[in-house]
């Protein structure tokens, strides 16, 4: 957990790739009060990752239990480091919590996405450059979560 989450948005896409700069694995984070989350990324590919920690949905919203609690997930991000194929969202792979209103966001060599559903139906857009945080919503940095 990463309570300085611009730190650990650079460390979620610097674990992407060895030390010798090749694509090692795509990594996934969950927004979350208490800060920036990555998953673990044991199973995770060059092309895909996964949602490695148990969640569960209460009152419309989406928790991940992390560290014996369950804390609310305000947003998803991974990463897409191989520039071969698709670089924004996967269609119909990223949304399985948007019907909870939670925006998934991918971050390519190029551009930080924010994909999201509405009206039923799926939206990309790109926010800018790669480390455009400055686009991610303010409520993602700097909060202090009581869990339930």
């Amino acid at each position: 957990m990463f309570s300085d989450v611009e730190y650990g948005l650079n460390t979620l896409w610097n674990a992407s790739f060895n030390s010798n700069g090749t694509v090692y694995k795509e990594n996934l984070g969950y927004f979350t009060p208490d800060g920036l989350l990555i998953l673990p990324n044991k199973h995770n590919t060059t092309h895909s990752s996964r949602h490695a920690l148990p969640t569960a949905p209460r009152d419309g919203k989406q928790f991940v239990l992390w560290n014996g609690k369950y804390v609310e997930i305000l947003g998803i991000i991974h990463t897409h480091p191989n520039r071969s194929g698709k670089q924004d969202h996967s269609p119909g792979v990223d949304f399985q919590m948007g019907f909870s209103g939670i925006h998934n966001y991918v971050m390519s060599h190029g551009s930080l996405y924010d994909g999201y559903l509405k009206g039923g139906r799926e939206v990309i857009d790109r926010l800018g450059p790669r480390n455009a945080y400055n686009r991610l919503p303010a409520e993602f940095f700097g909060f202090t979560y009581t869990g339930w």
